[in-house]
């Protein structure tokens, strides 16, 4: 195999190259395969052989689902996982409590739960109804395994 062409110009923080093709800020190894390949087609993503990111050598690319971009690393053994897992080493990036998207209730939310089942231990499944939520949930609630951080 031909060795790597690395991407000596602006990189995004990932370490992937970045440049601008038709008005628009592309990386670089993306470009490369549109060269090699004429396009890349909706929902797909480009990868490398060479599990490089800075690297555009076109013989080095190849064109793939995301779910079998995921699976050639996690073959290659380059998946991070326990103590290795980037929310493990840095788990002031995860998102918590009401930052979180799909979060249904707000910080006070959690801390009305709180008092409500503690000190007078109204039960879950009213809470929960009160709240628009399942009574595990507010089990995990009062029981600090999750919205730890309250």
């Amino acid at each position: 195999m031909k060795a790597c062409i690395l991407w000596t110009k602006a990189t995004a923080g990932n370490g992937y190259g970045v440049t601008s093709y038709l008005g628009k800020q592309i990386y670089a190894h993306r470009l490369a395969a549109i060269k090699k390949f004429g396009s890349i087609p909706e929902k797909m993503v480009v990868a490398h052989t060479c599990d490089t990111p800075s690297c555009v050598n076109p013989d080095h690319l190849f064109i793939c689902t995301q779910k079998e971009n995921l699976a050639d690393m996690w073959k290659k053994g380059r998946g991070a996982s326990g103590d290795l897992h980037g929310l493990r080493k840095h788990p002031e990036c995860s998102a918590k409590g009401e930052k979180v998207d799909s979060s249904k209730l707000t910080s006070e939310q959690v801390i009305q739960i709180r008092e409500m089942y503690i000190p007078k231990k109204v039960p879950l499944t009213f809470i929960a109804k009160k709240f628009g939520i399942a009574f595990q949930t507010v089990s995990k609630i009062v029981n600090r395994k999750l919205w730890k951080h309250i």
